[in-house]
């Protein structure tokens, strides 16, 4: 998604919006968790008027934004406002790309870094999520790193290093994040294998776009304000596991439908 406009699984969306609920004429919430998140705003975006004019809501949560030219389309601009975006205090995965939608930051109990995308260690109170009030430091630090990398990067480029890693990766026969992280030891001795098959000047390349991304990563940490940092890093310590009698912690607002 990041050097294509429409990569397969986005036009699958639209096709299913625009065919799949064509003989239902009731309103629509569209939603979806990380890719799914970006693919119920990518399909809202380019589906049918007609589809877009039943869509009453859509939710993204701590799912990746859109390229450039999506977001500045008429369909988008005709969604945007019916767009909820949900991340936790910690992500990553929801601030990749690009986002003009306001989110709201959940909290994630028990879980820290990227284990907070996953859904089930969001913090809910009754019949709604119970919200931080910004997103933590690392996070920030990372959201903005990662688009100072981009930027500087050609759509070639990133295509070749996406393959890459996506090869390498693969070696590990992991399926998630979980089954990569559970055994370290045996995935870190299949990633360097293939590292090690790759053509030297693919090799290279990967090494270079790392370089660039712990650069950018740097330069991020010496120049965020200092204020800006403070202010969004707001939990200090873990709370105790809510019970559904306790109705202390602030709760989101609900989404307009």
């Amino acid at each position: 998604m990041s050097f294509s406009e429409e990569v397969p699984s986005q036009g699958a969306a639209v096709q299913f919006l625009n065919d799949g609920l064509r003989e239902n004429t009731r309103p629509l919430r569209v939603m979806g968790h990380s890719k799914g998140g970006n693919l119920a705003v990518y399909a809202s975006a380019m589906c049918r008027r007609d589809i877009q004019d039943r869509i009453v809501a859509i939710y993204n949560n701590d799912g990746p934004g859109l390229c450039d030219s999506v977001m500045a389309s008429e369909g988008y601009a005709r969604i945007e406002s019916r767009v909820s975006t949900f991340v936790p205090q910690s992500s990553v995965v929801g601030m990749l790309m690009n986002h003009t939608e306001n989110y709201q930051v959940i909290h994630a109990y028990g879980a820290e870094g990227i284990e907070q995308h996953d859904p089930y260690v969001w913090d809910t109170r009754r019949d709604n999520f119970v919200c931080e009030g910004g997103l933590r430091r690392g996070s920030l630090y990372t959201d903005r790193a990662i688009k100072e990398w981009l930027k500087d990067i050609s759509n070639e480029k990133r295509k070749e290093f996406i393959d890459a890693i996506y090869s390498v990766l693969q070696a590990t026969h992991a399926h998630t994040v979980s089954d990569l992280t559970s055994s370290w030891a045996r995935s870190s001795v299949a990633v360097i294998s293939a590292m090690g098959k790759l053509e030297p000047e693919t090799r290279k390349h990967i090494h270079a776009v790392i370089g660039a991304l712990i650069s950018s990563y740097a330069k991020t940490i010496f120049s965020f304000p200092q204020a800006q940092a403070e202010t969004a890093d707001v939990p200090a310590q873990e709370p105790e596991a809510p019970t559904a009698a306790d109705s202390t912690a602030p709760a989101c607002e609900a989404p307009k439908a």
